[in-house]
C-alpha cells in the first residue's frame, strides 16, 4: 500500500504501470505493517506539511563584499519587491564592472559600472519569485586588457 502510495506521485505512465505490477505481489506485507494508526499519521503529516508550507523563502543581507577580480556567479531563492543592491568602488582607468540578473528565462537586468561611475550604486527591483542569478564580472575595456582587475565590490539582497 505504502509503495503504491509513493509511486502514484511520480509522474510517468512506465514507472506507474510497473509499480501496479510490482506491488501485487506485496500488498499483504504492506497491509500489515501500515495497519498501525500511529504509521499512517506519522507519514500524512510528512505529506501535509510539504504542501502546507505557504510561506515562500527567500535570502536577504549581503551576498558578497570584497574585492572582486574574476567572474562570480550566485544563484539566490528570492520574491518578488526585493531589491538587488550593488555599490562599486576603486574602479581603475580601463576597468568595469558588469553587473547582471537572471530570472531563469535570460538576464532582466544589466548595468556597466565604469571610472567615471567609481562609488555609484546600482538597484534592481525583483520582478518574479524564485531562484535567480546574480553576476558580477569585472574586467578591462581598453588597453591593456591583459592587466589584472581588481574592484571593490558590495552585494546586497533587501526585505521585500
Amino acid at each position: 500500500m505504502n509503495r503504491r502510495k509513493l509511486l502514484s506521485s511520480i509522474t510517468g505512465i512506465g514507472v506507474i504501470g510497473l509499480a501496479g505490477c510490482a506491488a501485487d505481489g506485496d500488498d499483504s506485507e504492506d497491509s500489515e505493517a501500515t495497519d498501525d494508526g500511529e504509521q499512517d499519521d506519522s507519514e500524512t503529516d510528512n505529506t501535509d506539511s510539504g504542501e502546507d508550507d505557504s510561506e515562500e523563502e527567500y535570502e536577504t543581507g549581503v551576498v558578497y563584499e570584497d574585492t572582486l577580480s574574476n567572474l562570480r556567479n550566485w544563484q539566490v531563492d528570492v520574491v518578488e519587491g526585493q531589491t538587488v543592491t550593488v555599490e562599486a568602488s576603486n574602479i581603475g582607468e580601463g576597468e568595469r564592472l558588469r553587473f547582471q540578473v537572471g530570472d531563469g528565462t535570460g538576464f532582466v537586468h544589466s548595468y556597466q559600472f565604469y571610472e567615471e561611475k567609481d562609488g555609484e550604486t546600482n538597484e534592481y527591483e525583483i520582478e518574479s519569485d524564485g531562484q535567480h542569478q546574480l553576476q558580477l564580472n569585472p574586467d578591462r575595456h581598453e588597453a591593456p586588457v591583459n592587466e589584472d582587475v581588481e574592484i571593490d565590490v558590495r552585494m546586497e539582497l533587501s526585505e521585500p
